[in-house]
This record gives structure tokens, sequence and C-alpha cells, in this order.
């Protein structure tokens, strides 16, 4: 992580949002719903790398949790330099919210175990070093955020913290350092001021907390509240963005923060940080997710997860074990109905002559060009996979006859091409069809084989069927 990045510490969790297109008053509504990756600090981070700035995230998550790895790799695909204090045991973390037809939150429940997590003060001053300036939020506890905000204000960076729900802002009071900013929205502000006997304004939030307010966007805009050396204060109103009806505004609120404090580094006066930032806050609204980064981010990192499981790395067939459960599929279905399916074993050949004159790279291009036109002649529906090594299995829903044709014109094809760092090669190729008395898959693997060593002793670049 270079120098001049912002540090960042809170939740970063999943995301289960309900939105109602039926009735907001039903109890059991009709809506849509989605998993996204989310969180508070998450959602700051990722906005704020969005905008150029180096950003570094410090959270805490179970050691062993897939979950944490998929919430992890989505940070980093971002650009977030992503520091976790590792906690075994600890509750997945979920944030779960039904949101009404006008885009606000009807109700949300949310179990965030980062709260209960201890940042030891060498970990924090570690994580910190090097930053211009901390932005801790409310899922945090209360000590861990007077520990960050102690140590900010030793190395002389300014603090920024978000309220995140109206019983989480109750934290703020109970912090002593110097904060320069706390962005809270409406039904924060009025449930702090509720609980601690003052009047719910901006400013008389901004004299209780000594340090300067945001009260983030509704339908009138953003309230801020700029403290004067003095001791009074100044209070400016920013216009809120156009926001479209069936608008998800969950994220705006984070949106103006990570914006404003990037505006406020960049020598605008916060009054005109907050200004720029609602248009930025006004792109975040309205997205499936809560931040300026990508979407469907929990379904891309399944796919990436399936792909690790049932992908060869080097070719994007099939892995072996994945090709055994197309195999297995092929022959339960054939059982089931009679339908004929085949295999064919490829091998190619003279390959370790390739790997000892030309180098691995170019082994591994003829591999991964082999692998290519093999994909190409087959049909959608049928199955290659990587076997091992320089070896291919193709699982195929035809007969014998027709498997033998197929298994020429892919050998045909690989024969003629011209493969970068290598020229020509040929493969041979051992073909076995299903028939009724194949009990096993493996029987078919067998005869598929014997076929394939048959095609190499009697001379390679040949089709032999089982």
């Amino acid at each position: 992580m270079p120098e001049n990045f912002v540090f960042v510490a809170g939740s970063a969790h999943l995301d289960v949002l309900a939105r109602v297109t039926g009735d907001d008053f039903a109890v059991d509504k009709i809506g849509d719903t989605e998993i996204e990756i989310g969180g508070t600090a998450c959602n700051i981070a990722i906005n704020i790398a969005t905008m150029k700035q180096p950003v570094r995230l410090l959270t805490a998550m179970e050691t062993s949790s897939p979950y944490s790895a998929m919430i992890v790799s989505h940070l980093k695909e971002h650009g977030v330099d992503v520091i976790v204090a590792h906690c075994d045991g600890m509750r997945t973390p979920i944030f779960t919210a039904h949101i009404g037809r006008d885009g606000e939150i009807i109700s949300a429940v949310s179990s965030t175990p980062v709260e209960t997590a201890a940042f030891g003060e060498s970990l924090i001053r570690d994580s910190m070093t090097g930053a211009i300036c901390a932005i801790l939020e409310c899922n945090l506890s209360a000590n861990a955020i007077d520990a960050m905000a102690r140590v900010a204000n030793e190395i002389g960076i300014p603090v920024f913290i978000g309220a995140v729900s109206e019983e989480k802002s109750l934290k703020l009071a109970q912090v002593d350092e110097n904060i320069y900013a706390v962005f809270m929205n409406r039904r924060e502000m009025s449930y702090f001021a509720r609980k601690m006997s003052i009047p719910a304004t901006a400013e008389s939030l901004s004299a209780y907390l000594g340090c300067n307010v945001i009260s983030t966007l509704d339908s009138n805009g953003a309230i801020i509240v700029e403290r004067e050396k003095s001791g009074g204060a100044t209070t400016f109103s920013s216009p809120p963005p156009q926001i479209v009806s069936d608008a998800n505004t969950l994220g705006a609120g984070d949106a103006l923060l990570a914006a404003t404090v990037i505006n406020r580094l960049r020598g605008k006066s916060l009054s005109q940080s907050v200004e720029l930032a609602t248009q930025f806050a006004g792109d975040v609204i309205g997205k499936r997710n809560c931040s300026a980064g990508k979407e469907r981010s929990v379904e891309s990192s399944i796919s990436q997860l399936h792909d690790m499981a049932t992908k060869d790395p080097m070719t994007g067939a099939l892995n072996r074990r994945a090709g055994e459960k197309a195999l297995a599929s092929a022959h339960r279905n054939a059982q089931a109905t009679g339908n004929p399916y085949s295999v064919l074993m490829l091998d190619i050949d003279h390959f370790k002559k390739v790997n000892d004159t030309l180098g691995h790279d170019a082994g591994d291009e003829a591999i991964k060009t082999v692998c290519c036109i093999i994909s190409r002649m087959v049909r959608d529906n049928d199955a290659v996979s990587r076997w091992g090594g320089e070896e291919f299995l193709c699982v195929i829903g035809v007969g014998k006859a027709a498997s033998v044709a197929a298994a020429n014109r892919i050998r045909l094809e690989i024969e003629a091409a011209d493969i970068p760092m290598v020229g020509k090669v040929t493969v041979s190729i051992g073909v076995a069809a299903w028939s009724a008395d194949i009990i096993e898959p493996a029987e078919l693997i067998k005869l598929a084989d014997n076929a394939l060593y048959a095609a190499k002793r009697d001379g390679r670049n040949r089709v032999e069927a089982g």
C-alpha cells in the first residue's frame, strides 16, 4: 500500500435486500430480493477506490468462513487493500433489509460481529501508518472507535465517523477523542438527540459532540454544520440529487461520506465537498447494490468459485473430477432412456519431445490449442475435460459410428493447425461407445484407454475404437 491512503475501519458483510413492488403495508410483501456484498465500511472503501484514491480497510471476520474469502476477494477486486483481524467463532456478518417502494428502509436486522472484535493497538497503528485520514463507523465497538480515533489524533490525521443506525449512533457519546466530522441521517439524529436529551437539530448535535456534523441526504438534501475556531458554528444546506421513483437510497449516506472526505482532502471546503458528494451519491442511488462497485457480486463470486472447483485453470476445460461427474451423468441417462453416448480419449503424440526440445511454455501452448480445437468441434451439451497432462476425455451423446467420425474430424483439424511456438502436432484417439451390457462408466473408460494404446502402437495420429 503506498503512502497517502485513506484508512477505513468497520464492517464488511453480506447484504440481503428485499425491495417491495407490491403493497408496503402488507405483512407478506411482494417484491424483488437479492444478495450483495456490502457493509458501511465496505461501501465507503469501494466508493473511495472508484474515485482513484488509495484506500485500506480494517475489518474482522471468521478465519475459516467461505463468506470471508468471498468478501475479501470482492474488496480486492475493487482495489481495496484489506487487513482482516481474524476471529474464530464469529457469526456470519449479514445485514437484512426490507426496502419500501420509495426506496427507504421499512425494517432491518443486522448481525455485525465486527462490533465484538478487539483490535489491538499495534494492529491499529500498523494499519494506520501512512494514512491521510481515518473513517470509522459505528458497527465497531465504542472502545474500538475511541482507540482508533486516539491513534489518528496522535499521528495528526482527521477523523470522520458514520453513525450507521439509530441504536449504534449512541456510541458517539462515548468517544473522548477529537473528531473532525460526524455523518448522520435524520432518523439517527432524532434518535440520538432523544436519548441525549438535546434538541433534534444538526446544530445541537454539533454543539454536543464538539465537531462538524453532516445530516445526510433525504428529500430536502443535506445539512452541514461547520464548527468555527471561535466556538460558534455555521450552517449550510445542499440540495438533494435527482432521484428516480424506484431508487434504492440505502447506500446514499455511505456514498456521501466517502465523496465528502475525498473532496475535502483535495482542498474543497466542507460545504463544497458535500455539494460535490451529493452528485456522486445520486449516481449510487438506484443501483442494485449499495456502492459504486460492481453489482451481482455474490453471483460473480460463486461463479468464480464454481469455475475454480470444476475447471482446469490452463485450458478452461472441465477438470478430471468434473469430467467424471459428466461421464456419470451421461451413463445414468443412457441406462434410464437407452440414449447412446460415447467417450473419446485423446492424447497428444510425442508430447515429451515437445517439452524437451521446445520448452514447457511451448508444451502448454500445444495443450491449450488442442483443447480449444476439441471444444470447438463438439456440441455445447457434450463435455470436454482435461484428464491429465496432455490427455483429454470427451463425453459425447452419439453412438459408435458417429463418435468415430467425430474423432476423425477432431484428429484432422488438430493435424492441420499451426500452433504458436510449436508448429504441427498430432493426436491419437481411442473411442468407446456405451452398450446395455456396460454396467459402470469405468468399464467404458478402460475400453477407450485400451483403444488409445492401440492407436499409439499402430503408428499414432489415428483413431481406434474399442
